[in-house]
């Protein structure tokens, strides 16, 4: 098989069963199922980066089973599925900059696309079933809880690094294309937040607000029509669009945080913020090395 069609396959077989699973399929052994057939395109196609992502989402689902046996169904597709996500997304984020700190890592940065993708589905099953199961579609009930509307957030921006990972979008797609992205999309994100806030469904406190009014602030000035064309002779429109996923990271970590972690066990929540001083740190480092790099250059 093909790898571009194994991959196609599993994007789809993945929304499908994110959209459909929630209500008509709710149950571990379903999810297991499409862990398997997703396992066997990988094996067909010999592709064995998603074999391995596959085999890591397995894995989660099985530790949360041994760790906590006496929930749901939902709720382990529901966990497992955050876990894994986050994972995914901190390991996309300091791909970059370990291949900076060391050539050995090299070899990874050419998946970083392909384990952002994954992020994406695997957040995108959680939101559902949580929508569906716990909320009942309800937008009252969703945003009765405001970690809900950064988990939102990071949805929003995932979707839309998602959409733009394939080849054709990185190296054919025209800057112009990209301004109406950037700039449709901070649009629709500045609607959606005051839109819901007047009609009463969203419910902000003032800390919120301000987080709400940095995104806006940083997502203007990465714009490819802003700040980088002062800064640069020539400017990376795709590049400059996937720099939101900076404001996906932070809002995932404000949703973990308030809306799950901040109950758990100490050793949870030591876990959670030493993963996260780690990224940030082996992060730092790598934009040093990159700045330092550059500075020698001129």
């Amino acid at each position: 098989m093909n790898k571009k069609i194994q991959v196609y396959s599993t994007i789809a077989t993945s929304l499908l069963y994110a959209l459909l699973a929630p209500l008509l399929f709710p149950t571990l052994n379903i999810f297991w199922i499409l862990l398997g057939f997703i396992l066997l395109l990988a094996l067909i196609a010999k592709n064995w980066v998603d074999l391995i992502l596959v085999i890591m989402v397995a894995g989660n689902v099985l530790l949360h089973q041994t760790m906590f046996p006496n929930l749901d169904d939902t709720r382990h597709i529901v966990q497992a599925t955050a876990f894994t996500a986050f994972t995914f997304l901190q390991i996309t984020l300091v791909i970059g900059p370990l291949t900076r700190i060391n050539k050995r890592f090299a070899p990874l940065f050419r998946h970083r696309r392909h384990v952002g993708v994954a992020t994406f589905l695997l957040a995108f099953i959680h939101a559902n079933f949580v929508i569906a199961k716990y909320y009942d579609f309800n937008p009252e009930l969703i945003y009765s809880i405001n970690a809900n509307y950064f988990g939102s957030t990071a949805l929003i921006v995932l979707s839309a690094l998602a959409f733009t990972s394939t080849n054709y979008f990185q190296t054919k797609l025209p800057t112009k294309y990209y301004n109406l992205i950037h700039t449709g999309l901070l649009l629709f994100y500045i609607a959606y937040t005051l839109g819901m806030s007047a009609l009463g469904i969203l419910n902000l406190e003032t800390l919120h607000y301000v987080i709400f009014g940095g995104f806006v602030i940083f997502w203007i000035l990465i714009a490819p029509w802003s700040l980088p064309t002062k800064l640069f002779l020539r400017v990376n429109a795709w590049k400059q669009l996937h720099y939101l996923v900076y404001l996906a990271y932070f809002s995932v970590i404000f949703h973990a945080w308030n809306g799950y972690f901040v109950l758990q066990p100490l050793p949870m929540q030591a876990t959670f913020w030493i993963t996260i001083i780690c990224v940030i740190s082996v992060h730092s480092y790598g934009w040093f090395l990159r700045l330092k790099k550059r500075k020698t250059q001129t």
